[in-house]
């Protein structure tokens, strides 16, 4: 970009691609990033280097900035949601101190993509790139330490989005980790939890006695981005 200006291209795809961004709920921060954008839209933002020229780009920016406002990435269809569903009055269980141990999850969502599975607390993965969000309850009873991580199926290895450390006492916490997986092939990942002493769950931060409702202690949204992206 010499002199301060993107270099045109040569052709204009009548295709789109879809990059999804993650940008954090605030207004001053939305309001940053889609003032970036904007610059695109000038052909004074351009020098001519292809065949397109800066104006005919500029034209291009500008659709692509105003659907930005209108239109998501119609990932709908690439969605699969789980959660840790038990019966009115029925605990979700515990962990006890000082083991890595998997967050239960039992329910698919009737409208899930496909793209991910459950099996025995394990999400498996098809080739693709995700978005994992995972969130457990966890009732502590005293203070304590807890962390979660989302970790591969095997061992309950971190992988690269790290975990979310958790302090409280004698409350219900929610434990919460999220990250990007890339993977090639068929892969399985979980939520492990972990305390220093033993805990009992509640869900939603109740107790398991809330009239008329099923108890739910944990969500999973796990959303394909993308074919696998080679390194």
């Amino acid at each position: 970009m010499p002199t301060g200006k993107w270099l045109t291209p040569d052709s204009i795809p009548g295709t789109v691609i879809c990059r999804p961004l993650f940008i954090p709920d605030d207004v001053q921060i939305l309001a940053a990033v889609m003032g970036a954008l904007e610059i695109l839209n000038y052909e004074t933002s351009w020098q001519s280097f292809g065949a397109v020229t800066p104006a005919a780009i500029a034209a291009a920016m500008q659709t692509m900035y105003q659907q930005a406002f209108v239109e998501g990435c119609n990932m709908g269809e690439e969605i699969d949601l789980f959660r840790h569903e038990e019966n009115q009055n029925v605990a979700g269980g515990g962990i006890s101190a000082g083991n890595n141990t998997r967050a239960p999850f039992n329910t698919a969502d009737s409208q899930n993509a496909g793209n991910v599975t459950l099996d025995t607390n394990e999400f498996v993965l098809s080739a693709g790139r995700y978005y994992i969000r995972l969130e457990h309850s966890l009732r502590i009873g005293t203070l304590s330490l807890q962390k979660c991580w989302l970790g591969d199926g095997v061992n309950g290895s971190v992988l690269a989005m790290g975990f979310t450390l958790n302090q409280a006492g004698g409350s219900t916490t929610w434990l919460v980790a999220e990250g990007i997986v890339n993977t090639e092939f068929e892969y399985t990942v979980s939520l492990w939890v972990r305390s220093t002493v033993a805990q009992a769950t509640n869900g939603f931060g109740l107790p398991q006695n809330t009239p008329g409702l099923n108890e739910c202690y944990g969500l999973a949204r796990i959303v394909r981005l993308s074919d696998f992206v080679q390194p």
